[in-house]
């Protein structure tokens, strides 16, 4: 029977605010075909955001030139909650496309891993709701009006949802507004636009 993928690579993202490796890093597992055939794992530690992109698209073309097959899988969530962009007053034709280009426009994420996720963040909960809701979890250091260490309320029904329908319909998840802290995908989602 013949495989779906021939290669597999699965990315442990990070929002670390400085080169690190090892926990809290950026990790990336391949797992490929050698030179006799045999599925051979790889893995690749890159200090910052910039050089695991340089790593992931230097794999991912050596893949294509080889016509392989890849199934490629992040830690971080690729969407919002529903209702995202509306909140943000954003175009609602292509709701994803357009939040993901106003992430973009918003973040600075330097070759350094020196980021601003907070800072977009806070200003994502002053243009939906004025207030540190709905995104929340920072270091005390950068607490700001519209942005808190711990979070400030629970989600109301007139609020964006706290989890996508993914997220709800499994246990022991943290949502994607949670910026900080063990388990958060927040910095990760927010720095992968």
């Amino acid at each position: 029977m013949a495989r779906l993928f021939n290669a597999y690579i699965i990315v442990d993202w990070s929002a670390a605010s400085k080169p690190n490796t090892g926990a809290d890093s950026v990790w990336i597992g391949v797992l490929k075909r050698d030179v006799r055939f045999r599925l051979a794992f790889e893995a690749f530690n890159p200090p910052t955001r910039a050089e695991a992109e340089k790593k992931l698209t230097a794999v991912l073309e050596d893949l294509k030139k080889r016509s392989e097959r890849v199934l490629l899988g992040f830690d971080f969530p690729l969407g919002f909650p529903r209702g995202f962009a509306s909140a943000l007053k954003l175009p609602t034709e292509t709701p994803w496309r357009a939040a993901w280009d106003q992430i973009d426009k918003m973040v600075k994420d330097k070759v350094d891993n020196t980021n601003n996720r907070f800072g977009v963040a806070s200003e994502i909960n002053r243009r939906v709701t004025g207030g540190p809701f709905p995104f929340w979890g920072c270091p005390p250091k950068d607490t700001l009006t519209t942005l808190q260490p711990k979070r400030t309320r629970d989600h109301g029904p007139d609020d964006l949802p706290e989890l996508r329908h993914a997220e709800a319909a499994t246990k022991g998840v943290s949502p994607i507004w949670k910026l900080y802290y063990n388990g958060s995908v927040g910095g990760q989602a927010i720095l992968a636009g």
